[in-house]
C-alpha cells in the first residue's frame, strides 16, 4: 500500500521475473503526484507500474506544472488494474495496449492529457 502524498513512485517486478510471479495486490491511493522526476536516462514519469498484477489506483491527483510533454502515468505489462476517482491534468499518459489486460477506469477527471 502506498498512500498519503507519495511524490514519485516506480513499482516494477525484478529483472528476470516471469509471468508466473504471484499476484502483487498493489494499492496506490490518496497521493499527489506533482510534476515529474528524472531517473537516470529514463523519461520522467510520476507513477510507473510495470509487471505487477491486481493493482488499484484511486483518489490520486496527477498534474504537471511544467507542461503537457511530461508523462504523469505509465502502465506496462499489467493485469487486473483499476483506475477510479483520480484527477489527471497537464501531462502524458502511456498505456502499453497489448500488454495491459483487464483494465477498469471509471470516475476519473482528465484535462490537457496526451497519449
Amino acid at each position: 500500500n502506498f498512500a498519503d502524498n507519495v511524490d514519485h513512485l516506480r513499482i516494477v517486478t525484478g529483472s528476470g521475473a516471469g509471468s508466473d510471479q504471484p499476484r502483487r495486490n498493489v494499492e496506490v491511493s490518496n497521493n499527489i503526484f506533482a510534476d515529474t522526476a528524472y531517473s537516470g536516462s529514463r523519461k520522467p514519469t510520476s507513477l510507473v507500474l510495470e509487471g505487477v498484477r491486481d493493482v488499484s489506483v484511486y483518489n490520486n491527483t496527477f498534474y504537471n506544472k511544467q507542461g503537457s510533454g511530461k508523462r504523469i502515468l505509465s502502465l506496462r505489462n499489467l493485469s487486473n488494474i483499476e483506475l477510479f476517482n483520480n484527477i489527471f491534468h497537464n501531462g502524458g499518459v502511456e498505456v502499453q495496449k497489448s500488454y495491459v489486460l483487464d483494465i477498469h477506469a471509471e470516475h476519473n477527471a482528465w484535462s490537457n492529457i496526451a497519449g
